[in-house]
């Protein structure tokens, strides 16, 4: 391709490796020896395999990550040419990786070659979706100018391969280009951009707070500054003062920052941090410590500047005259701090309805059902190598033995096991017919996720039978070939029949490859609770469709996590070579699906909330600055005969009229970006009624108690202690 300066394919896959103490599990990935051009890296020891190294029967041969590299071997030289045992296989040690190198995840220990074989060249492999495809731009490239390239090989394939024309069309397949980053932190690229706008509303918020303050402190000051420019100190000295008093108030505060975030790195655990994409590599490092200080310093400067050119402004003689008759600040620095708490509250009430929003659509999240029967559900992974297990009957010796050995085990009430458990992270699907079925013209044959499932694994997730039965001890190898379908696909394609008795099949239509069902079950989601459970699954026996690689599941009568050492001893008493991996409970793994939307809200949450205390530490400084300032004008209204009630209620009113111009504001800022979230939230609206009441009710009463105690202070104030001071 022209745009193409490199490419490499790759393909993921774990390996059993063999170590003196327990074998473990490692995951790697099988890649072409051109990755190492591609992504234009070198091993920092040793070398990377050839093309010759990368042929079916001679790809024994591997390069180890820097990380593996040390764990195994402690960072031993003499490595290279050594041999190390992966699914019961010999691999020489050819390479090791220098440190820092990751692709494409960190999890990725180690690289085999990708050894293509004569059938994944050919056309019957089409539609098989067993490889990724990386490649470098040349320099005069562009990702739009390559799509179109792809565009014309699916239109070659098409025009090889007429009847796929339809799936084609369908589902939209065509050459998708995204950049390697995207690749990683595309699917929570946009939340990151949420956090983003969080954390910028809370440093202006933070910042209105302070230059609030810091204008509130240079009018108490003014005396003292209107006495140093009557005796001659220039205004830009005046300025400069007063911007190097913010900026070091600014610095300080950006090294507490600092110090408040690395003290929360070890909360990352807590809001599940670790487990977004690249999450592990979140720290604090020389680059994140420059940059908080120069924002600090700039925000210092940029907010300092207002309160100091506010003072610096009128006559020095007559700024000296004032300041010490006058006991009311002027329109100017009132409206300038008024308007300052006024945008404290228009961004607290916007971060407040975001957050509420979120929190909202999580917990609606977490209400949705996943299908199944989460509680109580303990799950492992483990693969068989080929090498040991090359036959079905012996991957099916060892399923059976397994089987029974779990079922034995005190605290465990089912047993069963499955090749793609649901929230597992993996998939298979593909192309199927139905007997005497052709679809329209222009439309796909029938697609699905397929799963073996051995007979207990409906009851062991308690997965509803709607129709039909579920597999039994007469569903053999040698015996009719049946499938259990889900209901999504009972009612796409026979809507108010009963499908028990009808046939399908994969590959050629004969015999030995129809299926007959035998039963309906509901469906279950298996990626995500928001999956919309679209596409419809199809269920094997497994004993007729066995796979290396597969998943237990055990429902427990106690804590499930209690289960996992005795687990492992099973396992390990058939074949001590042969590790468990992937150990987790079921609610664990639907936990950590939503570890996407978790983080961003609880941080979000936390963002609004503090957002929500400085404004009513704003509110609360305007109006007790505002009733230490106007205690004669209170002292006279009372000695003219007002109550107390009537001067709570007048400051109470100033108060109220700055929140409900602020929540306003706030409110018309929400709606206006409210369509950005939409696709942040599950099951409710960006204009979810709700929210648009929770928010600006709770920032109001927030700004009420913060109104309290200084109305409270003004309602007891005394006429002639007020007058004899004045």
């Amino acid at each position: 391709m022209p745009s193409i300066e490199s490419a490499a394919l790759f393909s993921w896959n774990s390996f059993n490796l063999a170590t003196d103490q327990r074998p473990t599990r490692v995951l790697g990935i099988l890649a072409t020896p051109s990755l190492f051009t591609t992504l234009q890296t070198h091993p920092a020891v040793g070398r990377v395999f050839t093309p010759e190294e990368s042929q079916p029967g001679a790809d024994r041969f591997v390069v180890l990550t820097h990380g593996l590299w040390m764990e195994q071997d402690g960072g031993r030289a003499d490595v290279i040419g050594e041999s190390i045992r992966l699914n019961d296989e010999p691999y020489d040690v050819v390479g090791i990786m220098p440190e820092g190198f990751v692709f494409p995840a960190p999890e990725v220990k180690l690289i085999v070659p990708f050894a293509f074989t004569s059938e994944q060249r050919s056309d019957s492999e089409r539609g098989m979706e067993y490889s990724d495809m990386v490649a470098r731009l040349r320099p005069d490239a562009t990702a739009a100018g390559l799509e179109q390239e792809c565009a014309v090989i699916v239109r070659q394939n098409l025009e090889r391969s007429p009847r796929e024309s339809g799936w084609f069309e369908s589902t939209g397949f065509s050459g998708a280009v995204s950049g390697l980053a995207d690749e990683s932190v595309g699917k929570v690229r946009a939340m990151l951009w949420l956090l983003q706008a969080g954390v910028l509303a809370a440093l202006l918020i933070g910042c209105a707070n302070v230059a609030n303050l810091q204008l509130t402190r240079s009018i108490a000051r003014e005396r003292e500054l209107a006495i140093r420019l009557a005796l001659g100190a220039g205004r830009w000295r005046i300025v400069r003062q007063l911007l190097m008093e913010s900026l070091l108030l600014f610095l300080i505060g950006g090294v507490l920052g600092l110090v408040v975030a690395m003290g929360g790195l070890s909360m990352m655990e807590t809001f599940r941090v670790a487990d977004l994409p690249r999450g592990d590599t979140v720290r604090l490092d020389l680059a994140v410590f420059l940059f908080t200080l120069i924002t600090a310093g700039a925000t210092g400067l940029v907010f300092g500047l207002v309160p100091a050119l506010q003072v610096c402004r009128g006559e020095s003689c007559e700024a000296l005259a004032e300041s010490g008759a006058r006991t009311t600040v002027g329109n100017r620095q009132q409206h300038a701090r008024k308007a300052l708490v006024v945008a404290e509250l228009a961004l607290s009430l916007m971060l407040l309805a975001t957050a509420t929003l979120l929190v909202r659509g999580f917990e609606r999240l977490q209400r949705e059902s996943p299908g199944f029967d989460s509680s109580s559900v303990l799950t492992a992974r483990l693969t068989l190598p080929e090498a040991r297990y090359e036959s079905d009957e012996k991957v099916l010796q060892f399923a059976g033995e397994i089987l029974t050995r779990m079922s034995a085990l005190p605290g465990v009430e089912k047993a069963s096991l499955t090749d793609n458990l649901p929230f597992g992270h993996t998939n298979g699907q593909g192309p199927y017919h139905i007997d005497g079925f052709t679809p329209p013209e222009g439309q796909p044959e029938p697609h699905g996720m397929f799963r073996s499932i051995s007979p207990e694994f409906f009851s062991t997730l308690s997965i509803p039978l709607l129709r039909g039965r579920t597999f039994n001890e007469r569903d053999r190898p040698e015996s009719e070939q049946v499938v259990i379908i889900d209901r999504v696909l009972a009612e796409r394609y026979w809507p108010g029949e009963d499908p028990i008795g009808r046939r399908i099949y994969r590959g050629a239509n004969r015999p030995g490859n129809l299926r007959t069902i035998v039963g309906v079950v509901a469906p279950v989601k298996h990626h995500g609770l928001d999956d919309s459970m679209s596409k419809e699954t199809l269920y094997f026996p497994f004993i007729q469709r066995p796979v290396n690689t597969f998943s237990l599941t055990l429902r427990t009568s106690g804590p499930p996590g209690s289960m996992i050492d005795s687990l492992r001893r099973a396992a390990l008493g058939i074949d001590p070579d042969q590790p468990l991996f992937d150990i987790g409970t079921m609610s664990g793994r639907i936990e950590l699906s939503l570890a996407n939307r978790r983080a961003p809200m609880l941080l979000i949450g936390i963002f609004s909330c503090m957002a929500v205390v400085l404004a009513s530490i704003g509110v609360y400084g305007v109006l007790a600055f505002s009733v230490g300032q106007r205690t004669r004008e209170f002292g006279i209204r009372m000695a003219l005969g007002a109550t107390g009630a009537d001067v709570m209620r007048l400051v109470l009113g100033q108060g109220f009229r700055l929140a409900g111009i602020g929540v306003a504001i706030g409110l018309l800022g929400y709606l206006a970006v409210s369509r950005l979230l939409t696709h942040y939230v599950y099951g409710i609206t960006s204009l979810d009624p709700m929210t648009l009441a929770l928010a600006p009710a709770l920032l109001s009463l927030v700004a009420l108690a913060a109104c309290f105690l200084p109305a409270w202070r003004a309602a007891k104030t005394d006429p002639m202690e007020a007058l004899k001071r004045e």
